[in-house]
Parts: structure tokens; sequence; C-alpha cells
């Protein structure tokens, strides 16, 4: 799994992807937990692209989180909120 990760890294970087992960959420969700991620491309104005998915564990959810974060590079830390209460 983590070379077809490498693979499609590389494939978004070839194609000229644009945007940055700004914050993203871990939310409990039956059956599981859910992984929203928002992307800005750092134009004023426009609204992030949001990203979501379905995990069986917190843990597959954060990981699904982290995969977007390389995918999309911030320069700076982003806000992950996790609400496992």
């Amino acid at each position: 799994m983590k070379q077809i990760d490498r693979i499609m890294i590389k494939a978004r970087k070839l194609s000229g992807a644009r945007g940055e992960v700004c914050v993203a959420l871990v939310l409990p969700s039956e059956p599981g937990w859910s992984a929203v991620t928002h992307i800005w491309d750092r134009v004023e104005g426009h609204a992030p692209r949001i990203e979501s998915s379905l995990h069986d564990t917190m843990e597959e959810a954060v990981q699904a989180v982290y995969t977007l974060a390389e995918q999309y590079p911030n320069k700076q830390d982003i806000a992950l909120i996790i609400a496992d209460v």
C-alpha cells in the first residue's frame, strides 16, 4: 500500500496539482470513523475542496489525513482535530 501511495504522490506532483491541506477532522461515524480534509489553493475567495473518506478505525482515518498531507503539503503547521469524545 505504501508503494501505491508513493506512486500516487508522484503522479499528483507531475500533474501539477495545486493546493495544500489547511485543516483536517477525524470524526466518529457509524459504523467507523470519517476523515474530512480541507484542501485550499490559496486563492483568496476560493472555497477549499473537501476530501472525505470512511474508515474502520480512528488510526486508519488519521493515516488517510497524513496521506493527503503528503500529497498536498503545507509549509505551516495545520490543525488536525480528532473528535473522540
